[in-house]
């Protein structure tokens, strides 16, 4: 719903002296977790919630239909700072629509790559920018019955709306901090002394995060006014370095603008300027001069127009964003020998010295977005009460790939002690060694374009108890140029006619999207293989090396990935409280995967996407939720399970892959049904109780039951099929003899997690507005093995310590 941004004006008219005071009022906030699959995490609630790093992601953990990869918060990469990945109602990371003030905050930069260390990319994530919580005003979380305004997803929603200015003048200043001082480490005891000598980011012993900034209200008048705020975080990674300690960096800042003009009752505008680089400094591991930059985040400007009548309000945005994924490294890699003259490798024991880096690399999002939302209340006719709600959202992305500079990676040292290098010094020493082969990645830039439109419409009509929204969503880009059609109903029905007992339903459906890094790959160069020798012991020039399969992408025409949804729920008041329960139940088609085609005559082996994927979705919530005047109560029980054909777009999954077949539970089953290794606890329960106490103190805990968790692994062992069901060879006249694989669940143990929070707030040594915080998280210490990797844990307990001052 849109309503004016503020009105200053009736805040500050009359006599001070006319206003009564009253008492002051302890706001607590709400989740208002409800049936109709819509969640609400407030300005109040943020505050009073555990918070790690403090990003947007970190505060869906409490509510339900969310779920966190089991390598989330991973004893062996506790100083990293990215937001961790989220599953909504079963979708995968990157099939949510995250949402700054209503505009798509979506990477299409190959949003699942995690690999520092790839010689041919950088690694992205499914969010261009990473807004700090402190600057959410309120996160809304959409897991089912999602409103047609909201498309190319097929997971879950999250609109982060930014806080406005506030009414009077104010500067907020904060910091908080953690470290592994202060942090337990839960290892497998085998690999702790590793642990504790590591070079590498994959394992990391140390670290100090910083987290801090400054917040600047300033009321230009009655009409306007402006938020100024700047925030930072920070960790230091020190590992060893060839034989030194020395650091990684990760730094994410938020420099944000938000004015405001209410321009009168029937006008209101605002703009948001948002500049939010992220950057992280690493080495190769014991590599000499192998230090390199990743570099993302980027820019993002907002305008929005509200239009308001008697009888409903337009809302117009346009916006532009700027982000990047990208590498500063040096442009050539060495694979040497361990000499006198290239020692380093001696160091760790290694018998080759390697030295250099993997070339520049830039990869570029730009997005224009223009939206346009009209809300219309029609006239009541009798008992029928109707809304209509439309819309345009049209929109042009620009990806670009390039390596500026030839990247060369030389390997396979030959130790010639006559050997005569010539004019190539780089790759040869005198007397001493050559490197006999080399991949060229040759300098390449492509750039490509998608442009897409979407239009909804949504008729929300009630009539007595019955509410009905049917609406239709319309999408079309000039990619996978399909147009994709996505009928969506949601019911309610009051069964009293007093709003205490309510009925929900909903069939839904959801279409995904396509990603730049699709096209990107095709403009791609692949690497040139090359070799060479002596002859007379003098180095000879570079050729290509012979029967080298590349493997590069080729474009295919593709269908959009959907989901298809049901719904079926409840909300009851019961004992002062809400209770609510929940079905629900998902299927996706279509989804992508890749194969490789055969070795063509050009020597490459080109691999296309496909829509081979597919999924499908299970789950049951019961909630019951309760606010008093300084206190809060949430429980929630949920079950769910989830099956898919694959993890992300780059599974190869081809027609042969879809009808393997291997032992499961001692039943034969085909490999795509088998269930999700990750993202698929089937039993939660959760407590989040907050309130506020005497003396200016509050206290939040959020205990979470997590079920024993079945990893699935292929045990390598093989299986006769019985005679029954043994497939027939219609050529031999007989069954055909065959053995499967024998995929075996590996059991992990349930825990109980306590993460609390206790803050205070008030007048220290005659200084108004200040605060003190502690978030513990695994507060007892708790060992939790993760279901992806054995012998990996998740961290013990952690505390950071904050403090904040506001005038």
């Amino acid at each position: 719903m849109l309503v004016p941004v503020f009105s200053w004006a009736a805040a500050t008219a009359g006599s001070p002296a006319a206003v009564p005071v009253l008492e002051p009022v302890t706001i607590i906030g709400s989740l208002d977790v409800r049936a109709n699959g819509v969640s609400r995490l407030s300005r109040e609630m943020i505050d009073r919630l555990p918070q790690g790093n403090g990003t947007i992601n970190e505060l869906l953990d409490v509510l339900p239909d969310v779920q966190f990869s089991e390598t989330f918060k991973s004893s062996l990469t506790a100083g990293e700072i990215l937001p961790p990945d989220v599953s909504i109602s079963g979708g995968k990371v990157f099939q949510n629509l995250f949402l700054i003030d209503g505009l798509d905050n979506n990477s299409l930069l190959d949003p699942t790559a995690r690999n520092p260390n790839d010689f041919a990319d950088v690694p992205g994530h499914p969010q261009k920018l990473f807004l700090d919580s402190s600057l959410a005003e309120e996160v809304v979380l959409y897991d089912s019955n999602i409103p047609v305004r909201y498309g190319q997803f097929s997971g879950g929603v999250i609109d982060v709306v930014t806080r406005h200015p506030a009414e009077r003048f104010s500067v907020n200043l904060d910091y908080r901090h953690t470290r592994d001082e202060w942090t337990e480490f839960h290892l497998n005891e085998a690999d702790r002394a590793g642990f504790t000598q590591s070079g590498s980011a994959s394992a990391q012993p140390e670290f100090s995060k910083h987290q801090g900034g400054v917040s600047v209200d300033l009321p230009v008048s009655d009409r306007v006014g402006l938020l100024l705020d700047y925030h930072q975080l920070y960790s230091d990674i020190p590992l060893l370095h060839l034989g030194e300690r020395k650091s990684q960096n990760r730094r994410n800042e938020n420099f944000f603008l938000k004015g405001v003009f209410d321009q009168d009752a029937d006008h209101s505008w605002d703009f948001t300027l948002l500049y939010a680089p992220y950057k992280a400094d690493y080495f190769v591991q014991d590599a000499a001069d192998s230090g390199f930059v990743i570099n993302g985040g980027g820019l993002t400007t907002t305008l929005n127009h509200y239009r308001f009548f008697e009888q409903g309000s337009i809302q117009f945005q346009a916006a532009f964003s700027d982000s990047e994924n990208s590498r500063d490294a040096p442009q050539n890699w060495r694979l040497w020998a361990a000499t006198d003259s290239r020692p380093w490798g001696r160091l760790v024991g290694s018998d080759y010295s390697r030295e250099g880096g993997f070339g520049n690399l830039d990869k570029e999002q730009q997005d224009v977005h223009v939206n346009v939302d009209v809300n219309w209340d029609l006239e009541p006719r009798g008992d029928l009460e109707q809304h209509l709600n439309g819309g345009l959202q049209a929109s042009w992305t620009r990806g670009r790939y390039q390596r500026s500079q030839q990247a060369v990676a030389y390997k396979e040292s030959r130790l010639t002690p006559d050997v005569i290098c010539g004019a190539d010094l780089f790759a040869c020493i005198d007397g001493e060694q050559f490197l006999t082969r080399r991949n060229v990645y040759r300098a390449s830039r492509t750039v490509e374009e998608i442009n897409a439109i979407g239009i909804y419409f949504e008729d929300q009509l009630r009539y007595r108890q019955l509410s009905v929204r049917p609406g239709l969503r319309a999408d079309y880009d000039d990619y996978l140029e399909n147009l994709n059609l996505a009928p969506r109903l949601a019911l309610e029905y009051d069964l009293f006619g007093d709003g205490r007992t309510v009925l929900t339903g909903g069939v839904n459906r959801y279409y995904g999207r396509s990603f730049l890094t699709f096209k990107l790959r095709e403009g791609k160069l692949p690497p040139n293989a090359e070799y060479r020798s002596t002859v007379h012991n003098q180095v000879m020039a570079w050729q290509p090396y012979p029967d080298t399969l590349q493997s590069v992408a080729r474009f295919s025409r593709l269908d959009t990935p959907y989901n298809d949804e049901v719904v079926l729920g409840f909300d009851q008041a019961l004992l002062g409280g809400q209770l609510s329960g929940k079905y629900v139940y998902r299927r996706g088609r279509d989804e992508f995967a890749r194969q490789y085609g055969p070795v063509e005559a050009d020597g490459l082996r080109y691999y296309t996407v496909n829509n081979n994927g597919y999924s499908r979705h299970e789950s049951y919530r019961v909630s019951w939720e309760k606010a008093w005047r300084k206190q809060y109560l949430l429980l929630t029980w949920t079950w769910q399970e989830s099956s898919s054909s694959n993890d992300n777009y780059d599974t190869v999954l081809d027609d042969e892959e879809l009808q393997d077949r291997v032992w499961y539970r001692n039943r034969i089953v085909y490999k795509a049904e088998l269930p999700r290794r990750d993202y698929n606890r089937p039993h939660t329960l959760e407590m989040l109780w907050t309130t506020q106490l005497p003396a200016g103190f509050s206290f939040t805990n959020f205990t979470r039951y997590l079920s024993s968790y079945h990893s699935l692994e292929n045990t390598w062992q093989e299986k006769a099929i019985p005679g029954a069901e043994q497939r027939f060879d219609f050529f031999k006249g007989e069954p055909v003899a065959e053995s499967l694989y024998v995929y075996d669940d590996v059991k992990r143990g349930d825990v109980v997690l306590f993460d609390w929070k206790l803050a205070w707030q008030g007048t220290l040594l005659g200084v108004p507005g200040v605060g003190f915080r502690f978030d513990i998280f695994n507060v007892f210490n708790r060992k939790v093995e993760s279901g992806l990797s054995p012998g990996e844990y998740q961290l013990g307990r952690q505390v950071w310590a904050g403090l904040n001052f506001k005038y």
